[in-house]
């Protein structure tokens, strides 16, 4: 695998599984809704969603260190594909719960295997290179991804979905469920012929089973966990994340229909769901200027951000119009957009590569973690106070998270200078 090859394959491969998940987001909550479930339903069924992941993050990031991350991804695949179908034709809470649950064993098992392979692969090919703009473009093609999916599945359930809802077939909201379904198919076709995945170096003398390795890497990547503390503040910033912006991505919807927006027209949700995402594109193709702004200094860049993006959740809570929402929305989306790479360079940096995909794992871990704390309680607090006052006080923890980066950027002081292709110094 060249480099060049692996920057094309990983543009387009994060940007079509992506693509996938922006499908859902104009309609996940909406195709609930319209199956009788309740605001505290919703943030139940995010959270059983979310502890899905959490349970099986490690273990699965695991498994993708000892048995192969494309072998790993292409398992996701099927479960996303089953958990889909399930959705579409499910009619009450059990079985949308079902069907969320094998959504949420999908995002377990696709989460940092294949990210891992093709950072390994970077670092393979370009030892001295600098990662965060490899990295920054692959989340420019996610971003667009998710753009383009949240457009697409924005229009369906008024068009394809409706279609099918005429004739009693499925309701208005399956069709974007069901072609989300065929395009993890196709993603694993695509994976099975684009992904190359270098065999693990596990030494001639390793004649260890699987279950053995298994259990040797998560020990080693617990220890590495509990000996470093950036790497612990990381994860523990990333948690946060899942706090914060689980009440927003749940309630996002219901709070734009109460604006005065029909839950017919789920063409603007689509449209909506485009846009932020394209400012998030923006905001990540400006992350690397940004960075050189600050003088590489990745933390405080971080730690910026997260308080401008805490005070952006406060106002947008006090917004009255869908304008007014939609506009801070965006802005929201682009410092979200600003400090992906930044925060992802910050911690690639600080981990060993034969363990990324368990240590990947550890991390979307605390961020699931945070994302069922979210979703449940201020889930609460929006079904008995208000939507505005979820977001406010998930702001509000946002903006106090910009204090774990306090202690990475004395981190960044201390250790050298990143380097970019050829050895020479980034600042």
């Amino acid at each position: 695998m060249t480099y060049r090859y692996l920057g094309r394959v990983a543009v387009v491969h994060q940007g079509m599984h992506w693509f996938i998940i922006g499908l859902l987001i104009p309609i996940l909550a909406l195709a609930q809704l319209e199956k009788g479930l309740s605001l505290v339903q919703l943030g139940f069924t995010g959270t059983v969603m979310s502890l899905t992941v959490v349970l099986l993050e490690v273990p699965t990031g695991g498994i993708a260190d000892t048995i192969g991350r494309k072998r790993t991804y292409l398992i996701s695949n099927a479960v996303q594909a089953g958990g889909l179908l399930l959705l579409a034709v499910a009619g009450g809470l059990p079985s949308v719960t079902v069907g969320l649950g094998l959504f949420g064993v999908a995002r377990a098992l696709s989460s940092g295997s294949i990210e891992a392979l093709f950072i390994d692969e970077f670092q393979r090919l370009s030892p001295e290179g600098n990662l965060q703009p490899f990295l920054a473009r692959i989340e420019l093609a996610a971003l667009a991804g998710l753009a383009l999916g949240g457009l697409v599945g924005g229009y369906l359930p008024d068009t394809v979905g409706a279609y099918l809802a005429r004739y009693r077939l499925f309701d208005r909201f399956a069709a974007t469920l069901l072609i989300a379904a065929l395009t993890a198919a196709l993603q694993a076709f695509l994976t099975t012929v684009l992904v190359h995945e270098q065999a693990p170096d596990r030494g001639a003398t390793d004649d260890s089973s699987g279950s053995a390795r298994l259990v040797t890497v998560l020990a080693t990547s617990l220890r590495i966990v509990r000996g470093n503390r950036l790497i612990l503040a990381l994860m523990i910033a990333a948690g946060v994340w899942g706090v914060s912006f689980a009440g927003l991505e749940t309630f996002w919807q219901p709070h734009v229909v109460s604006l005065g927006q029909g839950p017919g027209q789920t063409a603007v949700f689509g449209m909506i769901t485009m846009g932020y995402f394209l400012a998030g594109a923006v905001g990540s193709a400006a992350a690397a200027s940004l960075s050189r702004l600050f003088r590489g200094r990745l933390s405080v860049v971080v730690a910026t951000l997260r308080i401008v993006s805490g005070g952006l959740f406060v106002v947008l809570a006090l917004g009255q119009s869908l304008g007014a929402f939609t506009a801070v929305y965006l802005i929201l989306f682009s410092m979200n957009g600003l400090a992906g790479s930044p925060e992802e360079t910050l911690f690639n940096q600080a981990v060993p590569g034969s363990v990324r995909s368990t240590l990947l794992s550890f991390r979307s871990l605390f961020l699931q973690t945070g994302g069922a704390i979210g979703s449940l309680v201020l889930g609460f607090v929006a079904e008995h106070r208000s939507i505005r006052l979820a977001w406010q006080i998930g702001g509000v923890v946002f903006a106090l998270s910009a204090l774990l980066f306090v202690y990475t950027a004395r981190s960044e002081r201390a250790a050298p200078s990143p380097t970019v292709a050829g050895g020479r110094p980034e600042r």
